[in-house]
């Protein structure tokens, strides 16, 4: 039986599994556009028949709607739908867009959403990544789709939607899902009140209602489900959309100012952008602001997962410079210290294509203790100049930038930063990942180990921790959690 995490490391897998599910649930999609409305007026017929007390003979008779029945049929010739006329897209093409019994045409909608909510969940899975986290927020896609369409045709966002998305986007960012619980309490606050404000405003200004109260639930779910940090771009985001549309559609075609525009739309067009690049949004609001950037210091001992964790950071729009890199490239042939290191410890500690022979040399300076004093002695002080002069400000856009370095705390880099991550593993697991990754024995990797910080020491000047001996859902969580609270800290 395949698990889910093996199931998530298969690329091919994941994206042809949800490519099919995606096509399935776009045609499920379908029904829900346009049965739901009609559902909602039956029950507001029915509401107002027994409020006015209407007698049952003067009630309008009819078959009750849901979602399952009646069995979907030609409006034309009232043939029913059979399974292998329903197969996403594919029927439409087959059936070259027409009933297979009267043979009138069948819209081209249909299979559009379906493709589209196919396609917008792949860029999800695609952009997001191959994760739990991801996976849920397929959901977020489906529903936007489906508020989309609902809302241009009738001008409702049904509270069977909107409500429950935003209870479910609140009660998976508990677990942070996509952001901190904090963040998205706010977001659903901040999302509903902002529109709501608004309202009002309008309404007193001008005596009209120059929205519905769909639009408030829509924005708070939208802020549930990616937090209030990026409530400012999908409403700015919708805002300009909306406008571009409005007027566009006065221009062109006349439309009425007096005739109203759907907003949700432009809300969930906004929300589903920030979704799949809200980093990059950020990265973008913040430089515009000119905000300061701090240093954040990314350590752990060797075999650790720092490059690892360093990625996920990655994945959220954060750079980083990597200490082991500059210590690379500051002893690149032809470079002052290569040429110093080649004299002190002589030619074989070269490579024959003149590179160094990082292994013969690690080997050296871990036996003998004073040779690796006068290493250290030659490229701390290069290292840490190299490392300010990547670390300048000017290169970066998000309020921080990561300092990854397995040296942090035994040198001065440590004094570079404002804030201290150490990721932690137990010693039995670095020997494991270290051993798999490189070609050294036990012996020598234990060594190193010897040489390093204790796993204690780091852990007492750690500002926070990231447990990196749990699975990779798990830790992208932990790495995401503490991605929000620094943007927060330094935002």
């Amino acid at each position: 039986m395949i698990t889910l995490d093996a199931f998530l490391a298969t690329p091919w897998l994941v994206f042809l599994s949800v490519t099919l599910v995606s096509l399935c649930i776009g045609s499920f999609l379908n029904v829900v556009i346009l049965r739901l409305p009609k559902m909602m007026h039956q029950d507001w017929r029915c509401q107002c028949e027994e409020f006015l007390e209407l007698p049952e003979k003067q009630r309008k008779q009819e078959e009750r709607i849901t979602l399952s029945k009646p069995a979907s049929t030609c409006p034309s010739c009232g043939h029913g739908i059979r399974a292998w006329e329903n197969i996403p897209v594919v029927s439409w093409l087959v059936l070259r867009g027409k009933c297979a019994s009267c043979k009138a045409p069948i819209s081209p909608r249909y299979p559009i959403i379906e493709a589209v909510t196919a396609i917008f969940s792949v860029v999800t899975i695609a952009v997001i990544g191959q994760n739990e986290s991801a996976l849920w927020a397929l959901v977020l896609v489906w529903s936007l789709v489906a508020l989309t369409v609902i809302d241009f045709d009738t001008q409702l966002l049904p509270d069977s939607i909107t409500l429950p998305l935003m209870w479910l986007g609140l009660v998976l960012n508990y677990f942070g899902v996509l952001t901190d619980f904090n963040s998205a309490f706010w977001g659903a606050v901040a999302g509903y009140l902002s529109l709501w404000s608004v309202y009002w405003l309008f309404k007193l200004v001008t005596g009209k209602e120059g929205m519905g109260h769909g639009d408030f639930k829509l924005l708070a779910a939208l802020g549930a489900w990616l937090g209030w940090q990026l409530l400012p771009a999908v409403i700015l985001l919708s805002s300009v959309v909306g406008a571009v549309v409005g007027i566009s559609l006065m221009v062109f075609r006349k439309h009425g100012r007096e005739v109203p525009i759907p907003f949700g739309p432009y809300l969930a067009t906004a929300g589903l952008i920030c979704l799949w690049f809200g980093s990059e949004i950020q990265a973008v609001w913040f430089g515009f602001l000119g905000v300061l950037m701090a240093v954040i210091g990314l350590t752990g001992g060797i075999g650790s997962g720092k490059s690892t964790v360093a990625r996920l950071f990655g994945n959220l729009g954060v750079h980083w410079v990597d200490a082991d890199d500059v210590a690379r490239e500051v002893v690149e042939p032809g470079t002052p210290a290569l040429a110093e290191i080649a004299k002190h410890f002589g030619e074989e500690i070269l490579t024959p294509e003149g590179a160094l022979d990082r292994a013969q040399l690690r080997a050296i300076v871990f036996q003998e203790p004073e040779e690796r004093a006068w290493l250290e002695s030659l490229l701390h002080p290069i290292i840490r100049e190299e490392l300010i002069r990547q670390l300048n400000p000017e290169n970066y856009q998000l309020p921080y930038v990561l300092l990854v370095s397995p040296l942090l705390l035994e040198t001065d880099q440590h004094e570079l930063v404002d804030r201290i991550i150490v990721i932690d593993v137990p010693k039995d697991v670095q020997l494991e990942r270290t051993m798999a990754r490189d070609t050294n024995s036990r012996e020598q990797v234990e060594r190193i180990i010897a040489a390093q910080m204790s796993r204690e020491d780091r852990l007492a000047r750690a500002d926070e921790v990231i447990d990196n001996d749990r699975p990779l859902d798990d830790v992208t969580r932990q790495v995401r959690e503490l991605h929000e609270r620094l943007l927060v800290d330094f935002g």
